[in-house]
């Protein structure tokens, strides 16, 4: 039987359009070398050049900065003193060069074959020191310091801290009264009917709002287009951000979103959404002791140990074997790490424990008191919602849906964390059991996927529903080959049964 092929729709090809410029925005940052990251002693392409640097000079020229000289260094521990005029200042516009300065230096560890040496530019006041060891860079000096942008960042972040007073707004919504009188207790309001669960929050689609709680508190609100009341004073979803602003002023904003902080919420006003996060008082003195410990013996795995002893409440965690990242967004809080890129720990403007004034320099501790946290965890979750992962609806021998899109990450032969989103918008997004592996998949038309997962059986799941039917079990592999719309014949393990639901 021959197999079909629908052609994809505009939405699906727009999709996979935003896939792409994703995916090639994750290969740029991927490509952007590390500080320490090892090198071989190898030459550098100079891209459209078409020749290769192999020599300081060519490094400096083709950055285009002027090089001077080069010399025996007159610094004990370095071998090279390199003389330069840069292009650009370390600050410009209150803007770092970081990127600049690190590819500038990391380029002439290579061509050095990894000595120790110094770039120096007598007019701007710049000495870069490195030394090398083992084929990598094991340490960076700017103008003796190290960590040198990302402590200037802290420095230039508490003087341009944000003094952020609270509004009063009229309550017009009787869910997120009930909230507030309920302490952010979910459990003992009313929320209505939940249709589905995405990406940790409950979708209660008809009500037009979606609610994540951790521990049984709500850690943020999201009221949708579909929610047509008022929800504070005199605004709903899709309002003028340029009205709301003309009436309370500005707070918090960036691209598309503006925000204000009440006595019992943090309001943000998006272009089809209103995300509200709770205004909750917390005690941050463990936390604070935590990082005093961690300032004598700077072992983050410690640190970490406790970290989620004291606070088990964050919202986001991301970790392998060689990097970790968890946020606490309420409490304005985020720890990054990697042996390439340990960014420590970031105190954010709604951070309110006594840390945030203190003049004490602590290890590994960096400010960002001139933004909020919760404007970049919203820009985070916006982007899971509408960043697509087109994991196998490549294959060319499966048909596509016209109103709903597979969602999954490909993990071997198998697809997990698996999604279903409405494409029109009319049905509720959804996420399948964590456990389900699926092996493969087929649209059966519009509405009906047909799954299998090996050893267990064949599936169909109706993405208007949002229920699974199970069509054979056995132990099988469900290797699905083949589907036929018309017939309604499926093909796999070389055998062929019509599908009835």
């Amino acid at each position: 039987m021959k197999k079909k092929k629908k052609l994809l729709t505009k939405k699906q090809k727009r999709i996979l359009i935003i896939i792409g410029v994703i995916i090639l925005i994750s290969l740029i940052i991927i490509l952007i070398p590390l500080s320490n990251r090892e090198h071989k002693n190898e030459e550098i392409n100079a891209n459209e050049l078409g020749r290769k640097l192999t020599t300081i000079q060519e490094v400096v020229e083709y950055l285009e900065s002027t090089y001077i000289r080069e010399e025996e260094s007159n610094e004990e521990g370095y071998d090279i003193d390199i003389y330069v005029s840069f292009k650009y200042d370390l600050y410009e516009n209150g803007k770092s060069n970081e990127l600049y300065f690190t590819n500038f230096y990391e380029k002439i560890a290579i061509v050095t074959e990894f000595k120790n040496f110094r770039i120096i530019d007598e007019r701007k006041g710049i000495t870069i020191a490195l030394k090398c060891n083992s084929n990598k860079i094991s340490e960076v000096l700017i103008n003796g310091e190290t960590e040198y942008f990302k402590k200037h960042d802290s420095e230039n972040s508490r003087e341009n801290e944000l003094k952020i007073e609270e509004v009063k707004m009229t309550i017009n919504s009787s869910i997120l009264q009930s909230l507030i009188d309920a302490n952010w207790n979910s459990a003992q309001v009313n929320l209505g009917t939940q249709e589905s669960t995405y990406s940790k929050y409950q979708i209660y689609f008809d009500e037009g709002y979606e609610i994540r709680t951790i521990d049984g508190k709500v850690y943020n609100l999201v009221f949708t287009n579909k929610y047509n009341e008022k929800v504070v004073s005199d605004y709903k979803v899709g309002d003028s951000i340029e009205r709301i602003e003309g009436e309370f002023g500005t707070s918090y904003k960036a691209t598309g979103i503006i925000g204000y902080k009440t006595k019992d919420f943090y309001i943000f006003f998006l272009n089809d959404e209103i995300s509200i996060y709770p205004n909750y008082e917390y005690d941050y003195t463990e936390f604070e002791e935590l990082v005093r410990q961690y300032n004598e013996n700077k072992d983050i795995n410690d640190f970490m140990y406790y970290l989620t002893d004291i606070w088990p409440d964050y919202d986001r965690y991301i970790y392998d074997t060689t990097y970790f990242e968890i946020w606490y967004t309420l409490k304005g809080v985020k720890i990054s790490y990697s042996s390439s890129n340990p960014k420590g720990i970031e105190i954010y403007e709604n951070y309110k424990g006594a840390l945030k004034n203190s003049e004490e320099d602590y290890y590994n501790v960096y400010y960002k008191l001139d933004e909020n946290l919760m404007i970049e965890r919203d820009n985070i979750r916006k982007m899971e919602y509408t960043m697509y992962d087109n994991s196998g609806a490549e294959n060319d021998s499966i048909y596509f849906s016209n109103r709903f899109y597979f969602q999954a990450t490909k993990d071997g032969d198998y697809y997990t964390n698996v999604k279903i989103l409405s494409l029109d918008d009319n049905y509720p997004r959804n996420e399948l059991n964590d456990t389900i592996e699926i092996y493969k998949y087929v649209w059966a038309d519009d509405s009906h996927l047909i799954y299998s997962i090996r050893n267990k059986g064949i599936y169909v799941y109706n993405a208007e529903t949002r229920q699974t039917e199970t069509l054979i079990t056995g132990t099988s592999d469900y290797e699905i080959t083949n589907y036929d719309r018309d017939s309604q014949i499926i093909e796999y393990d070389g055998t062929q049964a019509k599908v009835e639901y």
